[in-house]
């Protein structure tokens, strides 16, 4: 694996109108700002082979509206474990498949993807707000602090 790119699921309904945190669904907003990153983030060809996501329906759903826009068809992973994932958590399933993809994306929470982000990074990382994509660059398997970050989206910089 020579590229990661760390993509938090696109804004849900609120807390309250589900019935656990686990089920919520996308706002109609997280919906069209997803499809603004995808769109953005496809173009400049930042194409995953291997998408881990967690098994949240939030994040499905995210990753349902990534892929509409997306002319490849990459490996998926749905892992229980990606939900409320710590950073070195969401790190160590990356590791694990990193020798079976080019470009590993992982589609998941915060605030186990933006403390990544910040410490993959030589330069540092935004947080990731939601939507929000980090896409960066290793020599060999990731490493904290041995990323480059070649790209950062989020609705708010389109």
């Amino acid at each position: 694996m020579k590229t990661l790119i760390l993509l938090r699921h696109a804004k849900s309904e609120d807390p309250n109108l589900a019935a656990t945190d686990f089920k919520r669904h996308l706002k109609n907003k997280g919906k069209l700002d997803i499809l603004q990153v995808a769109e953005k983030s496809i173009r400049a060809e930042y194409l995953p082979d291997l998408i881990l996501c967690s098994t949240a329906n939030r994040t499905r759903e995210t990753l349902e509206l990534y892929a509409s826009v997306l002319k490849s068809k990459p490996d998926i992973h749905y892992i229980d474990a990606l939900y409320h994932a710590s950073a070195s958590e969401i790190l160590d399933l990356v590791i694990d498949r990193a020798e079976k993809a080019d470009t590993i994306m992982v589609v998941g929470h915060n605030m186990g993807l933006s403390v990544l982000a910040s410490q993959l990074s030589d330069s540092g990382c935004p947080e990731l707000p939601t939507s929000g994509m980090a896409i960066f660059k290793f020599e060999a398997a990731p490493e904290p602090g041995l990323g480059k970050l070649l790209n950062f989206y989020s609705p708010k910089s389109l």
